[in-house]
């Protein structure tokens, strides 16, 4: 009976340490994969720091970068309102230099003479101008004296008489002033406008000279 009882002892205590050791195996198994996982993590981790260094540092100099070129605009834009100051002050020169000639050339005697602009011969400066009259419904003796009638002639308050076709040629400079129609008002234009515009069409226009030479050109607004 008492060898039984050992004999049982002994193969409980087996057993026991049968399962301890493999009891021991399998969490040591799970220590091994755990640090595995904790060493991967940390990889990582690391990676994830130098990561975030490198868009650290780049943002930092992105900023650095942004700072310069808000500087950078900021000068510009401190250049641009200089620029459009002056070019305000060149606009009112355009504007205001011709005034002034102008009303010299008003104080000056000078000839005005209306007329379609048929051509302009740019090699000589010359401008050929097909000499007409303007009459005012209030010019009652030459209306009479015309045979012309209010109803039948003057639909816009005028009346344009061309009696001839005869070209006059009138020489212009560098000096002569150019006022075009632009939506019903008379404004300063180019020497390149005045050409593109009788190119299109025989221009009314008044001229005025002095010295036998074309101080001004205007077209004349007819409605």
């Amino acid at each position: 009976m008492k060898s039984k009882l050992i004999l049982l002892v002994l193969l409980l205590s087996f057993v026991l340490v049968s399962c301890s050791n493999n009891a021991i195996t399998e969490l040591d198994q799970d220590i091994t994969d755990l640090k595995e996982e904790i060493s991967s993590l940390i990889e990582k981790n690391i990676e994830l720091e130098e990561t975030l260094d490198e868009v650290t540092i780049s943002a930092k100099s992105n900023d650095k970068y942004i700072k310069e070129l808000k500087t950078a605009n900021e000068e510009m834009e401190g250049e641009l309102i200089v620029l459009k100051r002056k070019l305000e002050n060149f606009s009112w020169l355009k504007v205001t230099v011709p005034r002034l000639e102008n009303y010299v050339y008003e104080l000056l005697e000078f000839e005005q003479i209306l007329g379609y602009i048929t051509k302009y011969d740019d090699n000589n400066s010359i401008l050929f101008l097909d000499n007409c009259e303007w009459i005012s419904m209030e010019e009652t003796e030459r209306i009479n004296e015309l045979g012309l009638e209010l109803d039948r002639d003057f639909p816009s308050g005028f009346y344009i008489h061309n009696d001839s076709e005869q070209e006059e040629m009138y020489k212009v400079t560098e000096r002569t002033n150019y006022l075009l129609i632009d939506s019903a008002t008379s404004k300063i234009a180019s020497k390149e406008e005045f050409i593109d515009r009788i190119k299109r069409y025989n221009m009314l226009c008044t001229i005025r000279i002095i010295d036998n030479r074309v101080i001004e050109v205007m077209e004349v607004y007819t409605p």
